[in-house]
C-alpha cells in the first residue's frame, strides 16, 4: 500500500506539466494496477488508451473545473497527493460488523477519513461496500447513473475538507432503525 501510493504520487508529480488528460490516465492506471491489482501484460508499461472509470474522470474534471486556480493547486498536485498520504501512513481499512438489525454503530472520524482516502484509490477488499470498482451490482467509478458523478464529488468534498489543515474530531453515528407504523383503521 505504501509502495503503491509513492509510486503513484511520483507518476502524478512527473507527469506535472503534462495535458489533464494525460495525468488523469496516469492516476487511473496506478488505481487500477498498483491499489486494485487489475491484471495487465508484464509487458505493458503504456497508459491505457482509453479511461475506464469515466464518472471518476467527471467527477475530477469537474471537481478541477471549479477551483479557483490562483488559490487553489490542480486536484492532482493537491487533493490526490493529500488523499495518498493518509494512505500511505494509515493501516488498511478493516470491515466492521454489519448493522443486521436495529442498532447503533460508532466510528471515529479518523477512521471515517482514512477508510474513504482508502476506498478513493481502491485499496479495499474486493467486492466490499467500499469497494467502488467493483463492490456492487452498479459500482460508483464505472456507473453509468447520471447521479455517479455527483455522489463522487461529495465524497470528493469531504475528502478535501477531511485531508486539508482542519484536525477532524468526533464521531460518526449510524443507527439503524425499524419505522413502526400504526395502521389506519377505515370508517365505515
Amino acid at each position: 500500500t505504501v509502495a503503491a501510493a509513492m509510486a503513484t504520487k511520483a507518476a502524478l508529480q512527473t507527469a506535472e506539466g503534462e495535458p489533464w488528460e494525460r495525468r488523469y490516465l496516469h492516476f487511473e492506471s496506478h488505481l487500477r494496477w498498483s491499489f486494485y491489482g487489475e491484471p495487465r501484460a508484464a509487458s505493458d508499461e503504456s497508459l491505457p488508451v482509453y479511461a475506464k472509470l469515466k464518472p471518476l474522470r467527471e467527477a475530477l474534471r469537474l471537481w478541477e473545473d471549479r477551483r479557483d486556480s490562483e488559490v487553489t493547486a490542480s486536484v492532482f498536485d493537491g487533493l490526490i497527493p493529500r488523499v495518498l498520504a493518509v494512505v500511505a501512513c494509515s493501516e488498511p481499512p478493516t470491515t466492521l460488523p454489519p448493522l443486521d438489525g436495529e442498532g447503533e454503530l460508532e466510528i471515529e472520524l479518523a477512521h471515517v477519513k482514512c477508510w474513504l482516502c482508502n476506498a478513493f484509490v481502491l485499496n479495499v477488499p474486493h467486492g466490499s461496500a467500499l469497494d467502488l470498482y467493483g463492490g456492487s451490482k452498479d459500482p460508483l467509478y464505472v456507473s453509468s447513473t447520471k447521479i455517479a458523478v455527483q455522489k463522487l464529488l461529495c465524497i470528493l468534498a469531504y475528502l478535501d475538507r477531511a485531508t486539508g489543515d482542519a484536525e477532524l474530531c468526533g464521531r460518526l453515528t449510524f443507527i439503524r432503525a425499524r419505522a413502526h407504523v400504526v395502521p389506519t383503521s377505515s370508517a365505515a
